[in-house]
């Protein structure tokens, strides 16, 4: 990752089931997050898992595409292949759960 991104917090662990073809969400018992290293300390079963981060970004950050999609669902070809985005605190963040 870049060194402006840091993982905050593992918000979902997800475990595929083959059987009715989609993930389901396992309960997170013990699990850390401490200077980027994810830490699950909890027995997880052979299979294919999908992790939901939440991650806090510094400054910057520069998202590389060879198309972009506009708010129609038309293909655009960009002239840049960079995009600025404002962060804010979290604490200003709307709670929506």
């Amino acid at each position: 990752m870049p060194s402006n991104m840091k993982l905050a917090r593992l918000q979902k662990i997800l475990k595929y089931d083959s059987v009715e073809k989609k993930n389901k969400e396992i309960k997170i018992i013990n699990a850390t997050v401490n200077n980027n290293v994810i830490s699950i300390q909890q027995q997880l079963a052979a299979g294919h898992y999908t992790l939901e981060l939440l991650l806090s970004i510094d400054d910057r950050l520069v998202v590389k595409s060879k198309s972009y999609y506009n708010e129609k669902d038309i293909k655009t070809n960009l002239e840049s292949n960079e995009f600025k985005f404002e962060f804010m605190e979290f604490k200003e963040l709307p709670n929506v759960t």
